[in-house]
């Protein structure tokens, strides 16, 4: 299975909150604004 490449560039220092809120997901696969087609 070939892998695709990333080209997300996050810096090394970056910071994480310990507890997110969930911005995407949850209405189903689709191409709608409130739906992801792919991750």
């Amino acid at each position: 299975i070939p892998l695709r490449g990333c080209s997300i560039d996050i810096h090394p220092y970056a910071r994480w909150k310990q507890n997110g809120l969930t911005v995407a997901g949850g209405n189903g696969q689709g191409n709608g604004i409130n739906q992801l087609s792919n991750p």
